[in-house]
C-alpha cells in the first residue's frame, strides 16, 4: 500500500466542540456501508477552530477516508466540494496519482479481495475491533496499469455517478413535499384558510378546529402500533445471515427523513418471528429511539419487503388511518420544530434517548381529517417517485456490487464490456 500513497494520515484523538454550522467533522455515521459519503446529518465545527483541527491534514478531493476502529469495512472518497476534517477513528490516504487513480482505489477497496486482506489483519479488542495503524502501509494491494484503472472507473463510475444523481433528485423531491407541508400547516396557508380564524394552544397558535393529540390517539388499536427494538442481547450482529426479513438500523434512517434500503442487514425469518413484537411493515413510520435523535422514517406502501425487524435503537409508529393521515404525520415528525421538541424531551444521562412511553406521549398538532387527505393526496406523487428513484439506486447498488470485484480481479474482460446495456437495465 505504501507505493501507491503519497500521504497517509490518522484522524486526531480528540473531538472539537459541537457548532450549529461550519466545516464538517467527518465522522464514522458519514461513511457508508456502500462506500459512499453521508453528509445528510453532520456535526460541526466552529470556523475559528477549522486551523486547529486541520493542523495535520486537510481532507481534498480525491483522498480516500476509511474507518480503522469499530465499524471496519468503510471506505468513502472525499468529493470536490467538502469542507471539513477528519474525525476520531477515521483515517485518510492521498493517492499517489502517478500510480493509481482515487477513485480506482476506492474501487478496490470495496472489493472482497481487499476485504479479505484487512480481514486477516484485524486486531480484535476487549470492546472493538481495529486495523492496525501502524502496519496499514505494508498491507498488499494489486493494482494493473493506468489505462486498465481508468477502464474499470469508467464503468463502476457512471453506476455510482447515478446512484450519487438519483440521491439529489430525491432530496429535491422531498423538498417539495416538505415546502407544501410548511406552508399549510406551519404558516397555516391551507385551502380555505380564510375562514380559519386562529386560537392559542400549548403548542403555539393554531386554526380554530384544529386538535393537539399525542402519538397514542392517532395510533392504530392493534398490539404493538407503537413499539421498539428488542432488548439487549436479543439481537446482534450473531445474528445476521445474508438474506431474510431486514433489519432497520439507524444507517437507513435520515436526520429530517428519510428512508434507505441500501444498507440493510437480515435476520431469518425464525428470528423475525421470535422477535414478532418489534416488527414494522409497510406504511409505518420509524423513529430512532437513541443515539441521532431526529431520525424518521416512512417504510413505502410499495416497499420491496412484507416486514422489517426494528433494531435496539429504532421505534415505529402504525398510524389508524380513521384517525389520521400517515403522510401528514410522517411530514410533521421530519420538521424542524418537531425535532427540536423531540430531542428536548430526551433523557440526557448517558447516550441521549427516549422511551416508548414518551413517544406515545408525544403531541402533534392534528387538523381536521378531510385536510390531512388534501395534502396526502398533494403528495403522494412525489412519494411515488422517491419510491422508484430508491429502488433504482437499490438495482444500480446490486449491479455496482456484482461488478465490482470481477473488474478489480481481471476477472471481466473490461474491453468486451458494453456500458449502455448495463446502465439501460437498471433505467
Amino acid at each position: 500500500m505504501r507505493d501507491v500513497m503519497a500521504e497517509f494520515y490518522d484522524g486526531p484523538h480528540a473531538t472539537p466542540a459541537p457548532a450549529d454550522a461550519g466545516p464538517v467533522y467527518l465522522g464514522i455515521k458519514n461513511i457508508t456501508d456502500s462506500g459512499l459519503l453521508d453528509v445528510t446529518d453532520v456535526r460541526h465545527i466552529a470556523p475559528q477552530d477549522f486551523a486547529k483541527w486541520t493542523k495535520r491534514v486537510t481532507p481534498q478531493a480525491g483522498d480516500v477516508v476509511f474507518v480503522y476502529e469499530a465499524t471496519l469495512h468503510r471506505y468513502a472518497l472525499i468529493p470536490d466540494d467538502f469542507v471539513g476534517c477528519l474525525g476520531r477513528r477515521l483515517a485518510l490516504i492521498r493517492p499517489d496519482r502517478t500510480v493509481i487513480l482515487p477513485r480506482y482505489l476506492h474501487f478496490y477497496m470495496l472489493g472482497p479481495i481487499w476485504k479479505d486482506t484487512v480481514t486477516s489483519r484485524i486486531i480484535s479488542g476487549s470492546t472493538v475491533d481495529r486495523i492496525p495503524i501502524i502496519d496499514f502501509p505494508d498491507f498488499p494491494i494489486d493494482v494493473p496499469d493506468l489505462n486498465t484503472q481508468h477502464a474499470v472507473v469508467n464503468v463502476l463510475g457512471a453506476l455510482n455517478d447515478l446512484i450519487v444523481n438519483n440521491r439529489r433528485r430525491i432530496e429535491l423531491l422531498e423538498q417539495v413535499a416538505q415546502a407544501i407541508y410548511r406552508e399549510w400547516f406551519i404558516h397555516f396557508r391551507y385551502p380555505g384558510y380564510e375562514d380559519g380564524p386562529l386560537v392559542d394552544s400549548h403548542l403555539g397558535l393554531i386554526p380554530k378546529g384544529w386538535d393537539v393529540l399525542p402519538v397514542s390517539a392517532i395510533a392504530s388499536a392493534d398490539r404493538n402500533a407503537v413499539t421498539g427494538g428488542p432488548f439487549g442481547s436479543k439481537l446482534g450482529r450473531k445474528d445476521y445471515v445474508d438474506k431474510g426479513v431486514p433489519v432497520v438500523r439507524g444507517a437507513n434512517l435520515r436526520l429530517g427523513g428519510g428512508f434507505d434500503e441500501t444498507d440493510l442487514v437480515f435476520v431469518t425469518d425464525e428470528k423475525a418471528d421470535e422477535l414478532r413484537s418489534s416488527l414494522a411493515t409497510r406504511g409505518d413510520i420509524l423513529v430512532t429511539q437513541r443515539g441521532t435523535l431526529g431520525q424518521v422514517g416512512l417504510i413505502p406502501l410499495r416497499a420491496q419487503w412484507d416486514r422489517y425487524l426494528l433494531s435496539q435503537s429504532q421505534m415505529k409508529i402504525t398510524v389508524d388511518p380513521s384517525r389520521a393521515a400517515v403522510h401528514f404525520i410522517y411530514a410533521q415528525f421530519r420538521t424542524a420544530e418537531t425535532t427540536a421538541r423531540f430531542i428536548a424531551m430526551a433523557m440526557s444521562s448517558g447516550v441521549p434517548h427516549v422511551n416508548l412511553k414518551m413517544l406515545r406521549d408525544f403531541e402533534l398538532v392534528v387538523p381536521p381529517h378531510d385536510l390531512q387527505g388534501r395534502f396526502s393526496v398533494a403528495v403522494a406523487p412525489l412519494s411515488d417517485y422517491v419510491w422508484v428513484l430508491n429502488e433504482q439506486c437499490r438495482r444500480i447498488g446490486i449491479i455496482r456490487d456484482l461488478l465490482l470485484p470481477k473488474l478489480v480481479s481481471g476477472q471481466i474482460d473490461i474491453s468486451g464490456l458494453d456500458l449502455d446495456a448495463v446502465t439501460e437495465s437498471v433505467a
